[in-house]
């Protein structure tokens, strides 16, 4: 009997699920078929059906309740990692601003930080990986981020450049760009050199997702993204939402989606990821 293979991706590169049928994104491989799904947190899990010896490959923690996705014949072995959907938005390339504030933040967002311990107190959420290292140290304050199932690190579900930019004392936007072909960069972070390849150009600035904190102590910052900036249309949402604290041994996120009225589409209910700090910073 065929086996079954489940994979997270991060639901900001979805541009929308229609229940009855397309996913509205593609595959590395090209596959463009048809999915049902249901939404934990900012993760789709998606079920993909292949004639395999391996027996079943689960995630821990995953509800039978959670997920109903697609399933479609691959070669053995076979695990398929997803982009988001094409954007059309322009990369806009940015004044040099004054960057003396957020140096602080910049250096408590650096380095490998895991949610291992929370998902061992509690089953509502994965045990994933988070890794951010500096890049383009002579451009600016940039960040590679790559976060993954902490068991399957090198089938990372979200890769971003995020770029901190002073907007006032103690006050610092975190704009964030998604990356091309980003499987050429799996892993990267342990390498950051290898972005000096990369442009700023080449890169896709996700208008209106970004992330303004405000420093609320020391060594603390906190913030969100606007109310309604972040468009999102997956599973019928208007809009994305993120708030994001930033303290010197963790980094805690918790994204949700919205219809129009403000009602709750999809996301964690009870609360953001903690990512606990591995790494000294």
């Amino acid at each position: 009997a065929p086996a079954r293979m489940v994979e997270l991706v991060d639901t900001t590169d979805l541009n929308s699920v229609d229940p009855n049928g397309s996913c509205g994104f593609k595959s590395r491989s090209g596959y463009d078929g048809p999915c049902n799904a249901e939404l934990q947190g900012f993760f789709v899990s998606l079920e993909f059906s292949h004639e395999s010896p391996l027996g079943w490959v689960c995630l821990p923690h995953l509800k039978p309740s959670i997920m109903r996705c697609f399933s479609v014949l691959l070669p053995a072995l076979v695990m398929l990692l997803l982009t988001g959907c094409e954007t059309t938005s322009p990369v806009v390339e940015y004044p040099e601003v004054e960057r003396a504030w957020e140096s602080g933040l910049f250096e408590m967002m650096q380095g490998s930080f895991d949610s291992k311990a929370q998902a061992a107190e509690d089953s509502a959420y994965y045990a994933i990986s988070l890794h951010m290292y500096p890049i383009w140290p002579e451009r600016g304050q940039f960040l590679y981020v790559e976060q993954a199932l902490a068991a399957m690190q090198d089938k990372p579900y979200r890769q971003r450049v995020y770029e901190l930019r002073t907007m006032g004392e103690g006050v610092v936007e975190s704009h964030v760009y998604k990356i091309p072909a980003d499987s050429l960069w799996v892993g990267k972070w342990s390498t950051p050199e290898a972005f000096e390849a990369l442009a700023l150009s080449d890169l896709e600035h996700l208008e209106g997702c970004e992330v303004r904190l405000t420093q609320v102590g020391e060594g603390h910052f906190s913030g969100s993204t606007g109310d309604q900036t972040c468009p999102s249309v997956l599973y019928g949402a208007s809009y994305a939402q993120s708030q994001v604290e930033v303290k010197p041994d963790r980094v805690e996120s918790w994204d949700r989606g919205f219809d129009a009225e403000g009602n709750h589409i999809w996301g964690a209910e009870k609360g953001g990821y903690i990512f606990l700090r591995q790494t000294k910073n």
